[in-house]
């Protein structure tokens, strides 16, 4: 059994599991990782993670409610501090490219979670995401984008960001760059109307 770094020793143990839990279930899925391997990584025993998360399931939904509650808390923290629709959209959109790339695990296993219907994180995750496009939809609603629009521009950009992001290397050389912030003002902040024509002189 690997055993604890010192530095691990300080993260409590059931972050450790969640950390190790988020790393093994987004490499191989569901049923491609047994606890043993989790508590391995997370440099416990077994009976130990028994005791914290008693199957295979509820440790699996509670990483993805973990990654889904993280992403509302950035969600809400964005709408806090950002008043104007291009100052939240620009902010919603760094948060969730920024979690995307930091956390490939569990956007790999998220879509994987989604698309496969006998996936024991389908309904939750089907759930949780549901649940996150309405915070966003609502959250640039609210600061003037439009309420016809919003929910498919919104769906756009967090499905191309989780297919770029779990795409890995591959994601970042088929997208080259990143110009999430260009096309989410495109799709979600109105342009300013055009200001009235002059009127010209009449012709002799």
């Amino acid at each position: 059994m690997a055993r604890p770094t010192q530095a691990s020793v300080s993260v409590p143990t059931e972050q450790r599991l969640l950390d190790a839990a988020e790393r093994l279930f987004g490499a191989a899925g569901y049923n491609g990782v047994a606890l043993a391997d989790v508590a391995a990584d997370a440099g416990i025993r077994r009976p130990s993670l028994l005791y914290h998360y008693p199957t295979k399931e509820t440790l699996y939904l509670a990483v993805l409610k973990r990654a889904f509650g993280e992403i509302q808390g950035l969600v809400i923290t964005s709408v806090r501090v950002a008043d104007t629709l291009t100052d939240r959209v620009d902010r919603l959109v760094d948060e969730l490219v920024d979690f995307a790339h930091r956390r490939r695990p569990v956007v790999e296993l998220v879509l994987r979670a989604l698309v496969t219907r006998d996936d024991p994180g389908h309904s939750t995750t089907s759930e949780e995401l549901a649940g996150l496009i309405a915070a966003l939809e609502m959250a640039v609603i609210s600061a003037g984008a439009s309420p016809t629009l919003a929910r498919a521009a919104l769906l756009q950009i967090v499905s191309a960001n989780l297919v770029r992001a779990a795409a890995g290397d591959f994601g970042d050389r088929l997208w080259r760059e990143d110009h999430t912030r260009e096309l989410a003002h495109l799709l979600l902040v109105p342009s300013p109307p055009a200001p009235p024509s002059k009127p010209g002189k009449r012709p002799r």
